[in-house]
């Protein structure tokens, strides 16, 4: 096949892939490291995958009991610290801001922060060096919430220097795992990443039967353009009325 792995078929195959992803970075010497998951989504309404916002998200990340009793991010974070197949991770949480659900979590071998946004860059910065400086600690953040550098006139980070060597800060984390949805082009495209893979970018069928390969990306992960592309090449440029067509279906499908 194509691609090093199939899109994850449920919440605990994508947590597995994703902790086994954070095992291997770590095997390679990768102590920085970013896991962004696809949550699914267990409050959705007809009007809004996340009614509740950021701290419905949370919810599924850090309280959800997937089948084996574990979570994602016990599951995640275990993987991390090297502790894979030894029983549960003990984790000790700290509250960093409870509305927007930065929370630190350390355990034995790995420090994570979920939901990290620019505010929170401080606190990442600490949970980082003390990380350095304990050399056998990983640190992972989960599901960053700042927007990507370019993509907007004035940047989560401000602008100017500041901006710029806080972008280049979060850049050393390595995306070891990546597991997102888009909707582009009246299709759902999914792009996964599970290190030492590079990115693979697929064509999500219809009430999510089956897939099409898009294309693979090594280690940079394809931007929008890249994408569209990809889509054209495999199924062909959509006419105005065809874009329409698929987008009535779309929302009579998922918003009744």
């Amino acid at each position: 096949k194509p691609y090093a792995h199939a899109p994850p078929q449920s919440a605990s195959a994508q947590a597995s892939l994703a902790a086994s992803a954070c095992a291997a970075a770590r095997a390679a010497g990768v102590r920085r490291q970013s896991v962004t998951l696809r949550l699914p989504p267990v409050f959705k309404t007809d009007l809004d995958d996340w009614p509740g916002g950021i701290r419905q998200q949370y919810q599924v990340l850090a309280k959800c009991p997937l089948p084996d009793d574990e979570t994602f991010v016990t599951t995640v974070l275990r993987g991390a610290s090297g502790s894979a197949g030894s029983g549960s991770l003990k984790l000790q949480e700290e509250t960093v801001d409870k509305g927007d659900a930065v929370v630190r979590y350390d355990g034995e071998g790995v420090v994570g922060l979920s939901f990290p946004t620019a505010d929170a860059i401080r606190e990442l910065k600490s949970a980082a060096a003390q990380c350095d400086a304990d050399e056998g600690k990983c640190c992972v953040i989960l599901n960053p919430q700042w927007t990507a550098q370019g993509s907007q006139v004035i940047s989560d980070f401000g602008i100017g220097p500041f901006a710029r060597r806080n972008y280049d800060y979060i850049d050393t984390f390595v995306p070891t795992f990546v597991c997102k949805q888009i909707r582009m082009e009246q299709r759902d495209v999914l792009v996964l990443r599970a290190f030492p893979a590079g990115f693979d970018a697929f064509a999500l069928g219809e009430a999510g039967e089956g897939f099409t390969h898009l294309g693979s990306f090594g280690d940079a992960e394809p931007d929008y353009a890249a994408l569209k592309d990809a889509l054209s090449a495999a199924f062909g440029e959509k006419s105005l009325l065809q874009r329409l067509a698929s987008e009535v279906k779309w929302n009579a499908d998922n918003l009744q």
